[in-house]
């Protein structure tokens, strides 16, 4: 059923990127969303309107990227990182109905990208929009954030090469897989999207996958891209329900234990 919650935080993850050893690696790949998806980067020390040009953007990435000696060698916590770099994208407005009605120009994306040695790395994108069945403008909003995200997702896996990706409505309580479920292959929870690398799946549970009567299923990168519907909110509260009770059943077999899309 739809998660009961505060929500309202749209969040894209990338778990355990093996290709990103390097803090350049992590530079060609934002370098890479900038130019093909028109995304801004902002800092703030140069001002909100002022985005970072791209001749610049590596020696901003070297000076806001912090390395902690302290940090956490066992349960890999936000809080204490070996490596962190947090940034703004600037989207440019992807809705003029809603920009006109809330005088909200575009959207603001963090970017929270973390390092754990040569052990385990994240990527969270998060962007905070509460949902409102009530109002279509508010829908189509979030509808084309995480539309977006998932051109950020499939831009960044085959450059990145991440374990687990996945994309759905998030808020501080949610139990979501942590860096461990990740490192063990433990998949106990359906996202909106997800993807999959070749190293996390099975022959045999990519197949089931790819035969699933619920949701999309594509090949991507060596790995597949599963997501339970095309649309992220413009379905009503009765439509999700029914994806993610039947998507519950068909996977039932894998031992998920629930699945993550909106909040209610």
């Amino acid at each position: 059923m739809p998660l009961m919650g505060m929500g309202g935080l749209l969040v894209l993850r990338m778990s355990n990127c093996r290709r990103w050893q390097t803090l350049n690696d992590l530079i060609q790949a934002l370098e890479l969303l900038q130019q093909k998806l028109n995304l801004n980067v902002i800092d703030g020390e140069m001002g909100f309107e002022q985005p970072v040009p791209l001749d610049r953007f590596a020696a901003t990435v070297h000076r806001k990227y912090y390395q902690n000696d302290q940090w956490d060698t066992e349960n890999y916590v936000d809080a204490y990182p070996q490596g962190k770099l947090y940034l703004d994208l600037w989207i440019p407005t992807i809705d003029p109905i809603f920009a006109r009605k809330s005088a909200i120009q575009g959207e603001t994306v963090s970017v929270n990208a973390l390092k754990y040695g040569s052990q385990y790395n994240s990527i969270r994108f998060g962007s905070v929009c509460v949902r409102d069945v009530s109002s279509n403008i508010v829908t189509s909003y979030r509808e084309k954030i995480v539309q977006i995200y998932v051109q950020i997702a499939q831009t960044l896996i085959p450059m990145l090469s991440p374990d687990h990706v996945w994309i759905a409505e998030d808020d501080d309580y949610a139990v979501n897989l942590r860096p461990k479920d990740i490192l063990a292959r433990h998949l106990k929870v359906i996202y909106w999207a997800n993807y999959l690398s070749p190293d996390f799946v099975s022959e045999a549970t990519k197949s089931l996958y790819l035969k699933s009567p619920v949701g999309i299923c594509r090949p991507l990168a060596d790995g597949i891209w599963y997501q339970l519907h095309e649309q992220f909110d413009t379905l009503s509260s009765q439509k999700i329900k029914q994806i993610e009770e039947e998507a519950l059943r068909y996977f039932n077999r894998l031992n998920i234990e629930r699945v993550q899309w909106v909040f209610e």
